[in-house]
């Protein structure tokens, strides 16, 4: 399954601006969409508009050898939509969280060390459900490195997961709306 396939698994809005942080904008997330995945996607909007840009009829024809005329013709349909990156950030946010969430049957202790990893890779933003022990908090080692903490910032990973990706739809849907008119 291409990542562009999972954004539509979860009812999330793929924009070119989301396109354009997966595939060279973002330092995060660049490179994360390959030529084959963007001009494929070109290729799916052809099929079902009546009515395509030229931009994207120049992108499904490209090779997918040519990176540099392909991330021209993703920055330009960015440039084009009222999608905002901060916003479109947050779609790659949660897709890498939902990614990189351990496995429930990893020990607590990996599974602690793989949920700092999401954040530390992710900067620390300040909605992160990731409680570091001794970040910002008196937790001690013995509080932390526990099953119970484990299993229940394994509960607030996937509550926030949930509750980003509603967020995110009633954003998509406003913002559409508000395009449409």
């Amino acid at each position: 399954m291409s990542k562009l396939e999972k954004f539509n698994e979860l009812g999330v809005r793929i924009t070119w601006k989301l396109i354009d942080l997966g595939f060279k904008r973002s330092d995060i997330f660049k490179d994360e969409l390959s030529t084959r995945e963007i001009i494929d996607y070109a290729i799916s909007i052809m099929i079902k508009e009546d009515n395509v840009a030229v931009d994207i009829i120049d992108l499904a024809c490209e090779y997918d050898t040519n990176v540099d005329k392909i991330n021209k013709c993703v920055k330009k349909l960015a440039e084009k939509e009222n999608a905002k990156y901060e916003f479109e950030y947050r779609k790659w946010r949660v897709i890498y969280v939902l990614r990189n969430l351990p496995n429930c049957e990893v020990d607590f202790i990996n599974g602690l060390i793989e949920l700092g990893d999401i954040w530390v890779k992710l900067g620390f933003p300040s909605d992160s459900p990731h409680l570091f022990q001794g970040r910002h908090n008196d937790v001690i080692p013995d509080q932390y490195y526990t099953q119970k903490n484990y299993d229940a910032l394994l509960h607030r990973h996937i509550e926030w997961i949930k509750n980003e990706i509603g967020a995110i739809k009633t954003e998509d849907v406003k913002m559409h709306a508000s395009n449409k008119n």
